[in-house]
């Protein structure tokens, strides 16, 4: 649904329509979504309209990126710690 909403405003139902998904189903995922920032909603008459919003999204992004190295480092760490405990091993 996310990746709909980044080429395109949407209504509830047409974000619903690709799944086979009750409107109820749907406006729970963009509840959640909404909560997120990652997405804003308009009412227009009847009609509840999704947007994706790209600057929290970067927000977010950016905050996954920092994760992402922590844990590659932590890997790394992790694997070097495997290794010199193999080779210690392969010595006895």
């Amino acid at each position: 649904m996310l990746l709909m909403l980044t080429k395109d405003s949407l209504s509830v139902s047409e974000l619903g329509e690709p799944f086979g998904m009750t409107k109820q189903s749907v406006s729970k995922h963009l509840k959640v979504l909404e909560d997120a920032g990652l997405i804003n909603k308009q009412k227009n008459g009847r009609v509840q309209r999704c947007q994706f919003n790209m600057k929290n999204f970067e927000i977010a992004q950016t905050l996954l990126d920092q994760y992402k190295r922590h844990w590659e480092e932590q890997f790394d760490v992790l694997e070097k710690y495997i290794s010199n405990i193999q080779s210690g091993e392969k010595e006895k």
